[in-house]
Parts: C-alpha cells; structure tokens; sequence
C-alpha cells in the first residue's frame, strides 16, 4: 500500500508541474514562450509518419514509424521523425491561434504563387487534417504530409 501510495503522489506532482509548465507563458529570460505542444500526454503511442512528394521533380516518399512516443501535436512527432531520418528535415511557422504551417520537408517547399503548390497534411482516413501539423495523431495512425498542388 505504501508503494501505490507513493507512486500516486509522484504522479500527481507530475502532473501538477506538467501542468504548471504548459501555463508558464514566458519563462524568466523570455527565450521560450509556451505553445500548447508543448504539454505532452503520459500515453505512449505509436505513429506512422509518411512524406511524398509525386507532382515535380525530384520525386520522393520516405516513411518513419516512431514507437512508444508521448501523444502530442503532430509537430513534435515530425521534429522526432527528422532526428531519426535527415529526409523528415523541415521548417515552420506557428500561427498564434492558428497552429502550425510547414513550410517545407526534405528541402522542398511550397509556392503559392505562382505554382499553388503546398505541404498537405492526409489522416488514416486520407482526410486532409484542419488543424495542421498541430493536429493530435491517435495510436497507430498514418499521416502523410503529401506535397500539392491546389485545384482552385
């Protein structure tokens, strides 16, 4: 009893100061301003990360699958992705309120105007995911961040 008594009290300290670093806002020296990716779950997961690139040359799919990995916005598992494979190379922009915009992946990026071409982000279902790279995979899913070209 002594034992569960004291993992249940560390894990609410966790918490506690999990919770107290997402709210922090900017820390002392003002170098990090907290993002809501920043707090991550205690579930572990697995995803199944997939880039494509089919419409201009030079044409490119790499896949990564990270294993046992905290839920939390797709970004961070794209920043594990390009630890593991230098293809899952990319850059970004966070949009307060918005999220987070990729800019480009394994050195390609998209051009609005004139070409219309851009970073799609495609769930499980191949349903484009509104909330972008901040979006929140499930255990288990594909996400595929397929390079494109708009029809409009």
């Amino acid at each position: 009893m002594e034992i569960v008594l004291k993992h249940v009290c560390l894990l609410a300290l966790c918490c506690i100061f999990a919770v107290a670093g997402c709210n922090r806002g900017k820390s002392k020296d003002d170098s990090h301003i907290a993002r809501p990716s920043d707090c991550e779950s205690f579930e572990k997961i697995d995803v199944h990360l997939t880039i494509q690139n089919k419409i201009q040359p030079e044409y490119f799919e790499y896949n990564v699958t990270l294993h046992d990995v905290p839920k939390h916005q797709l970004i961070r598992h794209l920043e594990l992705a390009a630890e593991k494979d230098k293809h899952f190379k990319f850059s970004s922009t966070y949009f307060p309120g918005m999220g987070y915009f990729i800019n480009s992946i394994n050195g390609l990026a998209g051009k609005w105007d004139p070409d219309q071409t851009f970073w799609e982000i495609l769930n499980s279902d191949f349903a484009q995911v509104d909330e972008g790279a901040s979006y929140i995979p499930n255990h288990e899913e594909f996400v595929v961040f397929n390079f494109t070209k708009s029809s409009h």
